[in-house]
This record gives structure tokens, C-alpha cells and sequence, in this order.
């Protein structure tokens, strides 16, 4: 199973995991534990929660550098590169192709 298929599953399990949290929360019907529990979360995962209004998480600012960090592990533009071998590579076997008919038709107009 490749790494992109197995890091699928683990984000769905995981959000999976993350909404029947809520949802089990939003049965209990009891609004100071929900409360409780979004206080808990912005608490982990918010870097200033006195300034409600500035909604940028100290996770998401980590995952946007550490994303960039890969783009640059991966090399920027390895896809536009690729392409351009791949287009290279097939001009050239077309060219041998057509090469290869001129010469056969060289050879039969020769033997004419």
C-alpha cells in the first residue's frame, strides 16, 4: 500500500475520531461542558485566545512552514521538470521512429 493511501486513511480516522468527539459532546446536551471542551481546544491548539478575532492557530502557522519545507526537500518545480524529460524523451523516440521510415523508404526507393 503506497504512503499517500496510508496517510489517507489515517486522516479520516482521525477526523473521523475528531467529529464523533463532537457530536458525542452535542448529545449530552449540557452546554458547559461543551464549553469547557472549546475552551480546552483553543487552549492546545491557539496560540493567543485572548484575541478571538486573530483566528490563525499555531498549528496551521507550523503545517504552512513545515509544507514549505517539503516543497523544498521535493525540489520546486521536480513536476514541471519531469514533464519537460518526459516530452524530451518522447520527441526523441518519435524522431527515431521517423528516422527509421525515411531510412526504410531510402532503402526501397534505392533497390527501385
Amino acid at each position: 500500500m503506497s504512503a499517500h493511501s496510508l496517510l489517507a486513511m489515517h486522516n479520516i480516522t482521525v477526523m473521523d475520531a475528531f467529529f464523533a468527539g463532537i457530536r458525542g459532546l452535542i448529545s449530552h446536551n449540557n452546554a458547559s461542558i461543551f464549553e469547557a471542551e472549546i475552551r480546552r481546544f483553543f487552549d492546545t491548539y491557539m496560540e493567543d485566545i485572548d484575541d478571538m478575532s486573530r483566528m490563525e492557530t499555531s498549528v496551521f502557522e507550523r503545517a504552512e512552514k513545515a509544507w514549505g519545507e517539503v516543497e523544498l526537500l521535493r525540489g520546486k518545480g521536480r513536476i514541471a521538470r519531469e514533464t519537460e524529460r518526459v516530452k524530451a524523451e518522447s520527441a526523441a523516440a518519435a524522431n527515431e521512429v521517423l528516422k527509421k521510415e525515411m531510412e526504410e523508404k531510402v532503402g526501397l526507393q534505392a533497390t527501385s
